[in-house]
């Protein structure tokens, strides 16, 4: 459930005019309420969905899969598995289009004709989850060098296969 969207020719607008006030993001406040209080309040989750919106501006992401928030079996309100953005940064041969952590622009991959290096590069929660890691990083080393084991372990699991079990992140 979307809790903001970015209207890429209102953005466009805005930004090929410095003077102009068009409203390009739409937010949709008691989304944005029910989030802020499931993540526990956090203001890094807070973060991530604004970025994950914005880069739909000028980086021109897309929406091709997401990271997974809601988990039954999540112990920590900022556990996300990541298992989708990992196989789509494996390659497209490795998504899987039936799983809910699709998002509406994965058909798009999937075009005669169309061959995208690395469709992870241009994915907005791909992107999100990058910044997300390379700030925790900086305020949480141990939480990264943790969350860098893990995507250390399933990737050397999976071989060079897909990742079919979830890779939960803590990044708040």
């Amino acid at each position: 459930m979307a809790m903001a969207s970015l209207s890429q020719a209102n953005y466009k607008a805005w930004a090929g005019a410095p003077s102009n006030n068009e409203k390009f993001i739409n937010m949709y406040t008691s989304r944005i309420c029910g989030y802020h209080k499931e993540t526990g309040f956090s203001t890094s989750a807070m973060s991530d969905a604004l970025l994950h919106e914005i880069s739909h501006g000028k980086p021109h992401t897309f929406d091709y899969a997401y990271a997974g928030r809601q988990l039954e079996n999540k112990i920590k309100p900022g556990d996300v598995d990541v298992r989708e953005l990992m196989n789509l940064s494996k390659g497209r041969e490795f998504v899987d289009r039936s799983s809910n952590l699709m998002g509406a622009h994965i058909g798009e991959l999937f075009k005669p004709g169309v061959n995208i290096r690395n469709p992870a590069a241009t994915n907005a929660d791909s992107i999100m989850m990058t910044t997300s890691l390379l700030d925790q990083l900086a305020t949480n080393k141990a939480g990264f060098q943790s969350n860098v084991a893990k995507l250390r372990q399933m990737l050397s699991e999976a071989g060079p296969g897909r990742i079919a079990q979830p890779v939960l992140l803590n990044v708040i």
